[in-house]
């Protein structure tokens, strides 16, 4: 999967399309767990998540995070951490609303203070959001929705 950078989207020239210029067909998968490679190649894909994962994410961004690295299972987790030096990478994420073990914050964006977050490169497990950015990162474009959406805007869009 790819990382949230936010400098790189900041960088970006969004494209905007007037809806009419599109025949489009919607396809509507209700988890992750669903989501088959041909649901999704070679097409475009909206995730929605109003969840906590997203809302962390939006949040770690807000408050200096480098980057955020969602990745599926706790083992690629500690295994991407041992690529970085020291100080450099927090673990974040839960398993069942629980922090995992061995993880430095949970899943509350309460959690995700600028001073715990600020200039890091966080790598991110859940048992839902990630998992559904996860399944539909081969997609020909994926629009993410945060909770706040004006910061979706200008973030969310690849």
């Amino acid at each position: 999967m790819k990382p949230f950078d936010l400098e790189k989207v900041r960088n970006q020239r969004h494209r905007i399309y007037p809806l009419y210029l599109y025949h489009m067909k919607i396809t509507t998968l209700p988890f992750a767990g669903s989501v088959l490679p041909k649901d999704i190649n070679d097409k475009a894909v909206v995730v929605i998540d109003v969840l906590r994962a997203t809302s962390t994410i939006i949040t770690a961004l807000m408050h200096g995070a480098k980057q955020i690295i969602p990745v599926v299972d706790i083992k690629n987790a500690f295994d991407l951490k041992k690529q970085y030096s020291p100080g450099e990478v927090l673990l974040c994420g839960e398993r069942d609303a629980r922090i995992i073990p061995g993880f430095d914050l949970g899943n509350s964006p309460l959690e995700y203070t600028t001073e715990k977050v600020q200039g890091k490169t966080l790598i991110m497990s859940t048992t839902n959001g990630t998992k559904t950015i996860g399944a539909v990162g081969q997609a020909k474009e994926l629009l993410q929705t945060f909770m706040f959406v004006k910061f979706s805007l200008n973030v969310g869009l690849t």
